[in-house]
């Protein structure tokens, strides 16, 4: 991939079925590392290193959509 040029992509889409949104986020990242997996969720967590950046801002937006089921 040395010679290729990377083009992020992020694609969403809804569809919505009665009382329900269903909400569909793609991207063609590379992807959250195992080891993190069961840590994204925490308030504060961040991929960077210590000192170098504030929460993912996923423990966020996981309490936003518990709080509308």
């Amino acid at each position: 991939m040395l010679n290729e040029t990377f083009e992020p992509a992020v694609i969403v889409s809804t569809k919505r079925t009665n009382n329900t949104v269903e909400i569909v986020v793609k991207d063609n990242g590379n992807g959250i590392p195992q080891k993190v997996v069961d840590k994204i969720f925490q308030p504060f967590f961040t991929f960077k290193p210590t000192g170098h950046g504030i929460g993912s801002g996923f423990s966020l937006s996981y309490d936003i959509i518990k709080a509308h089921n």
